[in-house]
């Protein structure tokens, strides 16, 4: 029990948006959501609840949808991935600089959240290299 505890206190602290973009994909054997199934964490708000939510519903359904209220990350990469794989440079590019500071509002195609987009990702979702 106290490894189970362990793990269940880590989860608390390192299960962020940020990570749930980088971490939990189908190319893990063990994804994000199976270590919830397993060590039964309690959230720390109901950003976090959302987000366990959504991958336990990513895991086992795959057809999970991050709210923007609670998910605001989550929401705009799924819409920055719902852009066709050459016009996302596009998108982003269109947007300048401004695009990363601005706040999130809805119906908008890259929002603030999507700075995280800009960090290294395991894949290329760009198609190529940046230039």
């Amino acid at each position: 029990m106290p490894l189970k505890r362990g793990v269940a206190d880590a989860v608390r602290r390192l299960y962020t948006e940020r990570a749930a973009m980088r971490y939990h994909g189908l190319s893990h054997q063990l994804r994000m959501a199976d270590v919830i199934e397993l060590a039964h964490p309690s959230p720390r708000d109901d950003r976090q609840s959302a987000l366990f939510r959504y991958l336990l519903d990513r895991r086992h359904h795959d057809d999970a949808i991050a709210g923007p209220a609670l998910l605001p990350v989550l929401a705009s990469a799924a819409e920055l991935e719902a852009v066709p794989t050459p016009e996302r440079r596009d998108v982003l590019r269109a947007g300048g600089p401004e695009v990363l500071s601005r706040p999130v509002s809805p119906g908008s195609v890259c929002r603030a959240g999507s700075r995280v987009a800009w960090t290294p990702r395991p894949g290329r979702w760009l198609s190529r290299r940046w230039a």
